[in-house]
């Protein structure tokens, strides 16, 4: 899965650069909301309150690792890229797909 998120990361870097903020590079919730109403993903896969649920969870692992770090940030309720293609992964256990 790991491997699989890696090939994947390097394809959507694009789509995370298009959507962050130009001076931290970090996706805020509006950013993120934003792509997933471009993409059909909002309201097709997740409802508005999964789509927060998913990325203040993930928000809260990025604050905790920038803390550990060491990293001081101003911003609250931001991702970064790898967060990113995690919250994409969360979405597509999310499809429903009928059986064959």
């Amino acid at each position: 899965m790991v491997e699989i998120l890696g090939c994947v990361h390097k394809t959507l870097i694009p789509y995370y650069q298009y959507y962050a903020h130009q001076k931290t590079s970090l996706l805020s919730f509006e950013g993120f909301s934003k792509f997933c109403l471009d993409f059909g993903i909002f309201p097709d896969i997740l409802t508005k309150a999964k789509i927060k649920r998913f990325f203040t969870t993930l928000s809260g692992f990025y604050q905790q690792n920038a803390a550990e770090m060491g990293a001081i940030t101003s911003e609250r309720d931001v991702i970064d890229e790898h967060l990113f293609v995690e919250a994409l992964a969360l979405t597509a256990f999310e499809i429903k797909y009928r059986d064959p």
